[in-house]
């Protein structure tokens, strides 16, 4: 189950469709994989100054803090990770080829929080005062 938690009126973003669907799914996925079944994953995003800012927040075992700092790294895998070890590695190129930033942190209940940022399209940037 995942539930969102955005305004509609977010301000647009310039992207690459593809690539951020592929960000999006990685994230969903990791979040998926790393969940107890039956259990809620909660998107949220909403505008932080010339940005808007996504969290994928899961209640799974989180990453370790040991561990955060190389959770983007190509073909890292945590402990007992069945995974490729390269998903989160792409979601930072995405995210840094789009002018972004990604980081982990632990979610409110425990699990793993996701954090990326998108540039604001140019049009709805804030003028400089």
């Amino acid at each position: 189950r995942v539930e969102l938690d955005a305004r509609e009126d977010l301000p647009l973003v310039d992207v690459d469709y593809t690539q951020v669907d592929q960000l999006v799914t990685n994230l969903l996925e990791n979040a998926a994989r790393h969940s107890p079944p039956r259990s809620t994953v909660r998107v949220s995003a909403r505008p932080e100054g010339d940005f808007v800012q996504v969290s994928v927040e899961d209640a799974g075992s989180g990453v370790l803090a040991t561990e955060r700092s190389r959770v983007f790294e190509a073909f890292h895998r945590g402990d007992g990770s069945r995974s490729t070890g390269i998903g989160l590695a792409i979601c930072k190129a995405v995210v840094e080829a789009h002018g972004g930033t990604i980081r982990v942190a632990e979610a409110a209940g425990g699990g793993a929080r996701f954090v990326f940022t998108l540039p604001l399209h140019a049009d709805e940037r804030r003028a400089p005062s």
